[in-house]
């Protein structure tokens, strides 16, 4: 048997896998959507669909872009996302981080099992603002 086939996927396997997916039904604009809302003093960015290795970097650059741009707080309503790989915690990770440094609080707005799930499992549900609905993470 070859080792080579017991390694872990590599940038390039995941360029590859990428590609592969562009000319699928399910390429990552499939996958996911994301739409930002001003509400007074905070955004809401809804995401809907599956967030996993295809579809955390646009993830990651919506968050970027709306706590760069300071509001007092960002809702990331999670409601409608149907699976939430490990890429996702990570982009959360990050996004709380740079949340911080910016002075912007973070809320998760998240009922649904696929994504409370994953953040409990982990232990990062503490170290999150989880709310249960937009409204309640609204008021800060």
């Amino acid at each position: 048997m070859n080792r080579r086939e017991w390694t872990p996927a590599n940038a390039q396997h995941v360029s590859e896998f990428r590609a592969t997916m562009d000319g699928v039904a399910g390429s990552s604009e499939q996958l996911a959507s994301f739409s930002a809302e001003h509400v007074d003093e905070a955004v809401v960015l809804r995401v809907r669909g599956e967030i996993d290795m295809l579809t955390t970097p646009k993830l990651r650059t919506m968050l970027s872009e709306l706590i760069e741009s300071r509001p007092r707080v960002v809702v990331l309503d999670l409601a409608a996302v149907s699976f939430f790989a490990s890429s996702g915690l990570s982009t959360l990770v990050e996004a709380r981080d740079l949340a911080a440094a910016s002075g912007v609080l973070l809320h998760l707005a998240c009922p649904s099992r696929a994504v409370r799930r994953p953040l409990q499992i982990t232990g990062l549900a503490a170290r999150f603002e989880v709310y249960d609905d937009v409204e309640t993470a609204l008021k800060y």
